[in-house]
């Protein structure tokens, strides 16, 4: 006997539903320089000798960067080799990159800048990157978009159409919104809501503020970040007025980004001239900075030599002291 077929029976979908994630690696990046002043003292102090660095800190480790003149090993030596190395150091773990580089090399940059600039030296540059761990995280059907409030405010120190202040610098005006640099300025708080509030505010050459300079601070002001034209990454002096400017009006993020950067042009025959300005202006961290840099091993003697130490000496005796404080006791 034949079965009848089972009629198909249709059932109505189930819904369905999509979930997304997303795996994210974080890495941060630092960077140190190390300048190598008297190379050719250095040549022949042994194997396994090595002048170091101050220890920097990337991403939570401990970095030090040492240069081996003669090598680490017998096997370099004779291969002509010297070595950059660093060390890092957490919690019990170490991590030891090595670079080598040919002695031949080395001592040909050192005679060319013998030649050009009278300077037994060279600078490492040391570059690192530190990857985290990877995490992973849910990813949200509805796109957050990123914040453009700085782009928003940069309209408005562009656009003026509600500025109710205006400074003269120089005899060139900015106009300006005084809400917004009273958040930003305890000094312009005081000037612009105080009993004697201005809306009209002149700033005479003799207060040593350049319309250029003036305009870097609004931009920051209202960004949080500098304008690309404005010099600020390859003009020391730009740097200077402008980490002056920041102190005058308490923008204290603008005055550290200029004494970083200020730190980061400092060589054997600059570290003299920034240690004044920051005894100066009262910049505490560029002071400190510029102070453990002429302690390090092989500069002290080499800057003690030149004209500027003698100048400082005799007009901040009491700098010589702090100098041999920082000097690396053994």
């Amino acid at each position: 006997m034949t079965r009848p077929p089972v009629p198909f029976l249709s059932m109505p979908p189930m819904a369905s539903s999509s979930t997304s994630s997303r795996c994210l690696t974080a890495s941060v990046t630092g960077t140190h320089n190390l300048e190598v002043t008297s190379y050719s003292l250095l040549e022949g102090m042994g194997v396994g000798k090595f002048v170091s660095s101050t220890t920097f800190s990337v991403a939570g480790y401990d970095w030090n960067l040492r240069f081996y003149p003669d090598g680490i090993t017998d096997n370099d030596r004779k291969e002509g080799y010297g070595a950059v190395w660093m060390l890092a150091s957490r919690a019990g773990s170490d991590c030891r990159i090595a670079r080598f580089v040919k002695k031949s090399d080395l001592q040909e940059h050192a005679i060319r800048r013998i030649r050009f600039t009278g300077n037994d030296s060279f600078k490492i540059e040391c570059s690192l990157t530190v990857i985290s761990e990877s995490r992973a995280e849910d990813v949200s059907t509805i796109p957050v978009p990123p914040s453009n409030l700085h782009q928003h405010l940069a309209g408005m120190l562009h656009g003026v159409e509600i500025a109710d202040v205006e400074f003269s610098v120089g005899g060139e005006p900015f106009r300006a919104h005084a809400c917004v640099l009273a958040a930003r300025s305890p000094v312009f708080r005081a000037e612009l809501l105080g009993p004697a509030a201005a809306r009209s505010i002149k700033i005479d050459d003799d207060d040593d503020m350049e319309p250029a300079t003036f305009k870097a601070l609004l931009h920051f002001i209202y960004t949080d970040h500098l304008p690309n034209d404005s010099g600020f990454g390859k003009d020391a002096a730009m740097q200077r007025r402008l980490l002056v400017a920041a102190d005058r009006y308490g923008v204290d993020r603008l005055r550290a980004m200029c004494g970083v950067k200020l730190y980061k042009s400092v060589s054997v025959g600059t570290v003299v001239d920034s240690l004044e300005f920051a005894e100066k202006h009262h910049c505490a961290q560029l002071k400190d900075a510029c102070l453990g840099f002429m302690a390090s091993p092989n500069v002290l003697g080499v800057v003690r030599k030149t004209d500027g130490f003698k100048r400082l000496v005799e007009g901040c005796p009491w700098v010589l002291k702090e100098i041999l404080d920082k000097v690396p006791r053994f």
